[in-house]
C-alpha cells in the first residue's frame, strides 16, 4: 500500500515548464525527473497566438554540471505550429533526456520563426531544477 509519502515524492517528480510572449505564442513541456541525470519522456505544446504570418516554434534547453561547469545544451526537440489555430496548436511526445553528467534543470523556449538570415525571436520560460539533483 502507498503512503502518503510514496504520493508526495511522485507529484514532486513530475514537472512542467512553459515559456508565453504576446506576439509569438506559447510553449510547455511535462514531464518526469527519474534521477540526477535522466527524465522520463515530453509531452510538448506549441501554439503561434499571433497569427500574423511568422510560425511559432519551441525546443528544450538542458542545464547540465560537467565537470564542475554548468553548461546549457539545446535538445532535439524542435515544434512548429505552421497553421495559426487560435486555441489549438502542434503537441507531440519527445524520447526522454539522458546524459552522463548530473542534470540540474530544464526550460522552454517559445520563438518565431524570422526572416532568413535576421535570426530568431524568442521568450525563455524559468529553469525548473531537478528535484533529485
Amino acid at each position: 500500500m502507498a503512503s502518503a509519502q510514496d504520493g508526495e515524492a511522485i507529484r514532486a517528480a513530475r514537472a512542467k515548464v512553459t515559456a508565453k510572449k504576446s506576439g509569438i505564442g506559447r510553449a510547455s513541456a511535462t514531464f518526469t525527473w527519474k534521477g540526477q541525470n535522466r527524465t522520463g519522456k515530453f509531452k510538448v505544446y506549441v501554439n503561434d497566438t499571433s497569427c500574423d504570418g511568422w510560425d511559432a516554434f519551441t525546443f528544450l534547453q538542458f542545464k547540465i554540471k560537467k565537470h564542475g561547469q554548468f553548461k546549457v545544451i539545446t535538445g532535439d526537440s524542435r515544434l512548429y505550429d505552421y497553421t495559426c489555430r487560435q486555441g489549438g496548436g502542434e503537441s507531440k511526445s519527445l524520447n526522454r533526456y539522458i546524459t552522463s553528467y548530473k542534470l540540474h534543470s530544464i526550460r522552454i523556449a517559445v520563438c518565431q520563426n524570422d526572416k532568413t538570415g535576421t535570426g530568431d525571436t524568442c521568450k525563455f520560460g524559468s529553469w525548473k531544477k531537478n528535484p533529485k539533483y
